[in-house]
C-alpha cells in the first residue's frame, strides 16, 4: 500500500467520522462518529480505524487496526485525530508492521 492509498484512506475515513475537524477538546459534535470503518486489503484481511477516547490518557485517539481472519496483527494509534497527515501515517505505520508480520510467518 503506498502512500497515495494510505491519504485516500485517511481522507475518507476522516471525512465520515470527523466531517468537521474536531480536535477532541471541549463537547463532542454529534457530527462525529465513533463505530468502527472497515476497508479491505484483500479476502481475509482488512483495516479497522475508530475514534475512540483513551481513559488513561483522557483524550480521543484514533485507532488502525489490521485484521486478519478476525485477528488483530497490527494495531497503532494517534492522538492527533482531526489531521489527515497523522491519520495516513498510522494507516502506513499499521501496514508496515502488518508486511513485517506476514514475512516472519
Amino acid at each position: 500500500m503506498n502512500e497515495r492509498q494510505c491519504r485516500m484512506l485517511a481522507e475518507d475515513f476522516i471525512n465520515e467520522a470527523n466531517p468537521g475537524l474536531w480536535d477532541g477538546k471541549g463537547m463532542r459534535p454529534k457530527r462525529f462518529h465513533t463505530i468502527t470503518y472497515e476497508y479491505p486489503i484483500d479476502e481475509k484481511t482488512r483495516f479497522e480505524l475508530v475514534y475512540a477516547y483513551n481513559d488513561c490518557d483522557f483524550a480521543w485517539k484514533c485507532y488502525c487496526s489490521v485484521v486478519q481472519d478476525e485477528t488483530c496483527v497490527s494495531d497503532i494509534g494517534t492522538f492527533e485525530i482531526n489531521s489527515v497527515d497523522a491519520v495516513t501515517g498510522l494507516i502506513h505505520e499499521a501496514y508496515c508492521r502488518y508486511q513485517e508480520v506476514i514475512k516472519r510467518i
